[in-house]
């Protein structure tokens, strides 16, 4: 063994050291690897286990508001029946001059939020009559759209964007022969990506109605994503006024013909007299005004409404909401309740 072969103690020493430096590098890096999958896997569960609580809130939610759905059917034909002259059910005439009624409603179709016992959940219903809006399905479509046209009477630009856009309203539910003056036919719909509309036929749907160029000027999706403003389209259902204590400030701009401040000062009115329907609607709304919506709008329930309901398993959890439009029968002799909209969101 030659003398550079020979390793002296000190040499040994250092290598040692060496190797142990690198074997705890190498467990250092091991630990702190597993630590990194230790700490994904613990994230991944979380938020899996997140997930599914999100999940199981928002399945049982959805339960929650369609059982709250029926249950207000029924609640609401128990309340019509024990206040059959109550103020939201009489005659217009009768509201104003018989103080002698059973009793006032509790589920009135306002719009009011109301909270309804179901179960521990925590749910809060809103009802409208359903004949909230106009008309444009069978052949009322182009009438109901010039009287929204006349709400843009003093603003010209819009006033025309109007007419151009019923013109395109009457050239899609046409026959397909022919087209009006700045209309659009099918060969418009074409040059568009559009096909294959038009129509061609009578409206089946209220939400049909944005498809035709021009509608995003006008009409726009409410609060809860309806297009509210013009009713249900459904074969067995046609109101012949809008139900005044559903209507919007729009639909009396477009039906009494007046302007933004005079329907601010009749919804204000109206919204006050909500929380004293005791008292007279003339104590909130002039005689001026009152006269005319005697004319144009029903102060009668129809007999269909919209339910907005809110629903959530528990406080602070994920809250769904459902809305339904629906006949409500007033008894369950020979009738039911029909539905004519459905929507879980």
């Amino acid at each position: 063994m030659t003398k550079s072969e020979i390793q002296s103690p000190k040499m040994e020493l250092q290598t040692f050291k060496l190797q142990r430096g690198a074997a705890l590098i190498v467990v250092l890096s091991f630990l702190v690897l597993l630590s990194l999958i230790v700490s994904t896997i613990v994230v991944l569960s979380k938020s899996a286990s997140t997930k599914i609580i999100i999940e199981g809130d928002r399945i049982t939610s959805g339960y929650l508001a369609e059982g709250a759905a029926a249950r207000l059917q029924w609640l609401l034909m128990d309340d019509i029946k024990a206040h059959p002259n109550s103020n939201a059910l009489k005659r217009f005439d009768s509201i104003m001059n018989d103080n002698n009624t059973s009793g006032s409603r509790k589920y009135m179709a306002n719009g009011a939020p109301v909270s309804i016992p179901y179960y521990d959940a925590s749910i809060t219903v809103r009802i409208y009559d359903m004949c909230s809006g106009l008309n444009i399905g069978g052949g009322q479509g182009v009438n109901s759209l010039k009287q929204l046209q006349q709400v843009y009477v003093n603003t010209p630009d819009l006033y025309y964007e109007f007419k151009v856009f019923i013109n395109r309203f009457t050239d899609y539910i046409g026959t397909g022969f022919g087209q009006t003056v700045n209309g659009l036919g099918k060969a418009g719909y074409n040059n568009l990506g559009l096909a294959p509309l038009p129509r061609n036929g009578q409206i089946q749907y209220r939400d049909e109605i944005l498809w035709i160029p021009g509608s995003q000027l006008f009409f726009y999706p409410d609060d809860n994503g309806r297009l509210s403003i013009f009713d249900v389209i459904a074969n067995d259902f046609y109101a012949n006024q809008v139900n005044f204590f559903s209507a919007s400030k729009l639909i009396i701009m477009a039906l009494c013909n007046y302007s933004d401040q005079d329907a601010q000062y009749i919804i204000e009115g109206r919204d006050r007299w909500f929380g004293n329907s005791n008292l007279s609607l003339y104590d909130f709304i002039d005689q001026k005004y009152m006269s005319v919506l005697r004319q144009k709008f029903s102060f009668q329930d129809s007999g269909n409404y919209t339910f907005v309901i809110n629903a959530a398993a528990s406080d602070g959890s994920y809250e769904r909401e459902l809305i339904i439009s629906l006949k409500v029968a007033t008894s369950m002799q020979g009738e039911y309740n029909q539905y004519y909209e459905y929507i879980l969101y």
